[in-house]
């Protein structure tokens, strides 16, 4: 079946009043698509061009007041001029049609284009109006009114010229008249400022708006027609005090962006709540910074003491994330920079949030976004939270500092980091959770903030235990220069519940001044569980500022397998200070790799040194035997050194006995006295070990 349509038709002249030669048009521009579910139909939106004849026109239109988006046309004109003989173009205004016709284009071009209150209502009233006047003259006044509930109507078309219309919050004035407002779920809410919101069914869930009567409010569902630029006054009167607050002319401003396939342009500092990301949203806030000297600046502040709305607690969010309409749209945010204002905050309200969660046809195209040069600072919950179905998405050049929870949450797929410098977080700088991450070129720092307590964050958080990397049910993730600074607990850590970290490598990991707390037996690196976990870092303790730092370089927790560490330090490897130690199986931890620095093992009754830790093994034993096993690995060429020192007291025979691949010479006369001293050296050719310097008590 087709649409309905209906026939326009009018006569046409000539500036000085003649009749307009046959030729010239009469353009009729659908501004968008349109459709009726009754019928599966769609329109696309275009041009239709009516021919003057015998100096009028006749063309057939879609009955917009009986479709689902009542779109307008547009109405221009192109002659030429018979004097000039030039083309002349131009635009006679909006209309819409309604009824079965036909209809003079002169009685729908009776109002002015629409104001921005408005902007499809008026257009559609007066071809409510008209229709009304060509089968019923007196039906004008229910036209009309119709639209803004009861009061007084109109006789005449030219009174709907001279009438007077005022908008306030929640009703209209005519004529001196207040009339109320009857809206129902699908209907167009305008505001002053400039563009419009969806009337939503009271029973919805989540809204971008409420008004005071408790009409909630959200994004149009179909293209809007907002006439207003890009740039218009919307921020007058507006200013970054902690009482603005210009949410909707924002919101407003970022729906008639999308409309019109264009970038916003934000570059005046303004104070929002939440504000919802279309798809297809592009926002630049034009490089301005936070200035910590003033404490303002940034271009966008949280309005002081958000309240939760319902929806996500973030304050760049994605709007309705599940709809279709994000297919292959999705946003990208250039130059952000946002002041969380979390010392009034009672709620724990993030910085943006890009999550899919609920996706109910994963093979269908996920959106991709994009994030660069993102800042945020003063930030009362997550600073950043990537979630699930953003696959492919990039965030790279970023900053957080200040935040009462983790700093960065990833959860997704197949994304990229790079370039993010987060500290001063109570939570974790990094907490990474999902899979095939690329994470380059970041920094954490200052994990744990630097105190035990914070006002403003979630009391389940425990700062000691923050960490500047956190890998939890992690896997696929390759990362290369990543720096970790000052956390309250370790640098790195891979770990699990009941899943393990899996697949792990990063290339380039350093670990400087961390365990700032100061736990006993802290490393800087620990895989607690994981799977096939690969490491290539250093340990420091560089930062005098700190009395602390880590107590081993790295560990390996029992119930990890195939995994491997190989870190280099400036530290001596003594019991108490960077030594590795290892409890699970088939797991590598390499020190300085054939740097001869002296490893201190405490022993009872068996050893097994590990060339690749050290290759100088000081023993301590006990008051028994000890069994040297063979060592796993067997380098040729590598030198292996054990030194063996008795226990203080004397006391039975503690005599130390060999695995099969040491070769033992003559010459060993090992002592059993308190306090003796025995030292071997050892070299490999790769399957045995053979003798190269004894010393028996010295």
């Amino acid at each position: 079946m087709a649409f309905l349509r209906t026939t326009v038709t009018g006569r046409i002249y000539l500036p000085d009043g003649s009749v307009m030669p046959d030729g010239a048009n009469i353009i009729f521009t659908l501004r968008s698509w349109d459709k009726d579910a009754d019928l599966d139909a769609v329109a696309l939106p275009g041009p239709i061009v009516a021919t003057v004849e015998d100096g009028a026109i006749s063309v057939q239109l879609i009955r917009t007041a009986s479709t689902d988006l009542q779109v307008t046309y547009d109405v221009g004109y192109l002659y030429r001029n018979p004097w000039t003989q030039l083309p002349v173009p131009g635009r006679l205004g909006v209309i819409a049609i309604s009824g079965a016709g036909p209809v003079d284009l002169d009685d729908i071009l009776a109002l002015p284009a629409p104001v921005p209150n408005v902007p499809d209502a008026l257009a559609q009233a007066v071809a409510a109006a008209a229709d009304a006047m060509a089968a019923a003259q007196s039906a004008n006044a229910a036209a009309l009114m119709a639209l803004v509930g009861t009061g007084t109507g109109f006789d005449s078309v030219q009174q709907v010229q001279d009438s007077t219309i005022g908008y306030g919050e929640n009703s209209l004035t005519h004529n001196g008249e207040t009339v109320t407002v009857n809206v129902a779920a699908g209907d167009r809410w305008a505001i002053k400022e400039g563009g419009a919101y969806v009337v939503l069914d009271a029973a919805a869930t989540s809204w971008v708006r409420q008004t005071d009567g408790g009409v909630k409010l959200g994004p149009p569902a179909g293209p809007a027609t907002i006439t207003s630029p890009l740039r218009p006054q919307w921020f007058t009167g507006y200013t970054s005090l902690e009482t603005g607050d210009c949410t909707a002319a924002i919101q407003a401003a970022i729906q008639y962006a999308q409309d019109q396939n264009r970038t916003l342009l934000l570059d005046e500092s303004v104070t929002v709540e939440f504000l919802d990301l279309l798809p297809g949203t592009r926002l630049d806030m034009g490089g301005r910074r936070y200035n910590p000297e003033s404490g303002d600046g940034s271009p966008l502040r949280a309005k002081s003491s958000i309240a939760d709305d319902g929806g996500d607690l973030y304050l760049l969010r994605l709007w309705n994330k599940t709809d279709a309409s994000w297919i292959k749209r999705g946003v990208q945010l250039y130059n952000i920079d946002i002041f969380g204002n979390r010392g009034n905050q009672t709620e724990a309200i993030g910085g943006l949030i890009l999550d899919h969660t609920g996706w109910t046809n994963p093979t269908r195209p996920a959106p991709v976004h994009h994030v660069e040069n993102f800042h945020g600072r003063g930030i009362a919950g997550v600073g950043i939270k990537l979630g699930q179905f953003i696959n492919d998405s990039r965030l790279s050049h970023g900053r957080l500092y200040q935040i009462s929870k983790n700093g960065l949450e990833y959860g997704s797929a197949d994304c990229e980091i790079t370039d993010y410098n987060i500290g001063n977080t109570y939570g974790h700088a990094f907490y990474i959770s999902g899979s095939e991450l690329r994470i380059s070129d970041c920094k954490g720092w200052g994990a744990g903030a630097y105190n035990t307590t914070d006002p403003e964050t979630d009391e389940s958080i425990n700062p000691t235990e923050s960490d500047n990397f956190h890998f939890f049910k992690a896997s696929g993730v390759y990362g290369v220069n990543l720096m970790s600074q000052e956390a309250a607990r370790r640098g790195f850590t891979f770990t699990g519940s009941g899943t393990y970290c899996s697949d792990i490598a990063l290339l380039n990991a350093d670990s400087d001044g961390d365990n700032r707390v100061g736990g006993a037996t802290t490393p800087a690196f620990e895989i607690a569980q994981g799977t096939r976990i690969k490491v290539r870092g250093h340990v420091g303790k560089r930062n005098a500022g700190f009395t602390n730092g880590p107590a081993r370089g790295a560990r390996v927790t029992s119930g990890s397998v195939e995994c491997d560490i190989e870190i280099t330090t400036d530290a001596e490897l003594t019991s108490t200070a960077l030594a590795p130690t290892s409890e699970g199986g088939s797991n590598t931890i390499v020190v300085n790799r054939n740097d001869k620095r002296r490893y201190d093992a405490d022993v009872v009754s068996t050893y097994k040194p590990d060339p690749q830790v050290a290759l100088h093994h000081r023993i301590q034993m006990e008051d028994s035997a000890l069994t040297v096993n063979n060592p796993d690995t067997k380098i040729d060429g590598w030198e292996l050194t054990l030194d063996f020192r008795q226990a203080s007291t004397s006391g039975a025979a503690r005599t130390i006995t060999f695995g099969s691949d040491f070769i033992v010479p003559a010459t060993w006369v090992q002592t059993t006295l308190a306090t003796g001293r025995d030292l071997i050296t050892f070299r490999s050719d790769g399957t045995s070990w053979f003798p190269i310097n004894v010393l028996n008590d010295y």
